[in-house]
């Protein structure tokens, strides 16, 4: 069995007719989202620095050195070289995430003819996650939807020539080894995922796979710089005792029971469902390969996320077994003995809208957010005043999650809703008077004659103070 759209009935009544019709809807859905909450997704923290960066320079930007990024950048940076508004840019950049994965989708659905990876895709977009979809800029949701992409590559019946399969697969890997560091889990797994299904053990694609991530792993970790985002992690893996791990537990662990009725209820009865349906049929190898890569990289990242990071960054280090668990789910269901064949249409359904759901509360979490910048920046407009101290005891520190980056978050907010740019940042984060000077987070600045005229304009009459309580 190769979980291949071609296994399935093609009629319209078919399971197959049915999850390609939910695949259009639930995209047209999540692109509504992205309009709808369009500012909210490129306004918070790395998505607004980058967003901000991207469009103050006209240039891309390739934090860490994740090439594999280029082609969400794409659409952003023709747009600023088109000279569209500042609006129409924020609403390019939230829906060119959404349309880069629909075409994923739509390759691997309508070319490649895998349903298993199609609907993988849509698992993957909405599993255990609340948060991330407000993260536009994350390189973890690009590589995990190209992750899916390998696997179908790897599993297409439609590239015949050997040569090709072996020259896209590893064309494939590539890219995903360029997007995230966490693909040496979600390639190696499509890979070992791709031979288990097909149970084709000798072709030599998915062992050239291993090998190229095996081989750019150890590259990455090895030149990975002393003081880089990525050395961080690797540093934890060495650094962690196991004793200590096993005695008191780690933050990567408790996060998920800590949300469980939030947000992981969802994943939960879906593994569940896939465990039922690995052992009704006998697959004890695909159970095998699944539940042992998922203890495999829970186990590394409760290491290397111990004392645990932000609740938008543990949501997507939870990404890659959410991953493996949609590639799993979906072949289980792309077969043609489940019965009633009701269950293919329902089932995948209950559960997109389920996803959709959760993230449509991140979605109007972020909107208060924003809100709450909107009054600051209100009150700041009553001062005559585009460059904006609010004292720390007078914020809202549950509505500012990253007080470091309020600097870059309100001029792309400012922009957006006003028309035109004004800056707040936190008093303890002042580190210049000097008038001229923009603060773009807690540790660099520079003049405000360097911004992009086009775009953003503050008048340098320097920071003035806010002293009435905000009210939202």
């Amino acid at each position: 069995m190769n979980d291949s759209l071609s296994a399935l009935p093609q009629g319209k009544s078919s399971p197959v007719f049915f999850l390609r019709l939910a695949g259009h809807v639930f995209f047209l859905l999540l692109f509504l989202l992205a309009m709808v909450y369009a500012v909210e997704r490129v306004s918070h923290v790395d998505a607004a620095w980058q967003f901000w960066e991207r469009v103050n320079g006209g240039t891309f930007v390739y934090p860490e050195s994740r090439y594999g990024v280029i082609l969400s950048e794409l659409p952003l940076w023709l747009a600023v070289k088109a000279g569209l508004p500042f609006n129409a840019l924020v609403y390019i950049n939230s829906g060119s995430y959404i349309v880069l994965y629909y075409g994923i989708w739509l390759l691997c659905v309508y070319r490649l003819k895998n349903m298993a990876a199609g609907t993988a895709v849509l698992f993957a977009l909405c599993l255990g996650i609340k948060l991330t979809f407000l993260h536009t800029v994350t390189e973890s949701h690009q590589a995990i939807i190209f992750s899916v992409l390998l696997f179908a590559v790897l599993n297409s019946e439609v590239i015949k020539k050997r040569s090709l399969h072996i020259l896209f697969s590893l064309a494939a890997t590539i890219l995903v080894l360029l997007t995230h560091p966490f693909a040496l889990f979600t390639a190696g797994f499509a890979a070992a995922w791709q031979m288990v299904v097909s149970r084709k053990f000798r072709s030599p694609a998915p062992w050239l796979v291993f090998a190229l991530v095996a081989g750019f792993s150890l590259f990455r970790f090895l030149t990975a710089g002393e003081h880089s985002y990525d050395a961080t992690h690797y540093d934890h893996l060495k650094s962690v005792p196991a004793l200590e791990l096993l005695s008191q537990g780690s933050y990567f662990i408790k996060i998920f029971g800590g949300y469980f009725a939030q947000l992981y209820w969802l994943p939960s009865l879906v593994f569940i469902i896939t465990v039922i349906l690995m052992v009704r049929r006998r697959d004890w190898l695909k159970l095998s390969v699944f539940s042992g890569a998922l203890f495999f990289y829970i186990i590394v990242a409760a290491i290397t996320f111990y004392n645990g990071d932000s609740l938008q960054m543990m949501e997507r280090a939870w990404l890659p077994p959410f991953f493996m668990l949609s590639l799993a789910f979906a072949g289980q269901l792309a077969v043609p003995e489940i019965k009633p064949a009701y269950v293919m249409k329902i089932m995948p359904v209950l559960f997109l809208f389920g996803g959709l759901l959760l993230i449509n509360q991140g979605c109007i979490v972020f909107r208060k957010r924003a809100e709450y910048y909107y009054a600051m920046m209100e009150q700041g407009m009553k001062l005559g005043a585009d460059q904006v101290i609010i004292p720390d005891k007078k914020m809202n520190t549950g509505r500012i999650q990253a007080a470091w980056a309020m600097g870059t978050e309100s001029l792309v907010l400012s922009t957006f809703r006003f028309g035109k740019s004004m800056t707040i940042i936190p008093q303890s984060q002042l580190k210049t008077h000097t008038p001229g000077f923009y603060m773009i987070n807690d540790v660099d600045s520079m003049h405000v004659n360097m911004l992009n005229p086009k775009y953003f304009q503050l008048s340098g009459n320097g920071y003035v103070l806010l002293t009435e309580p905000v009210k939202e």
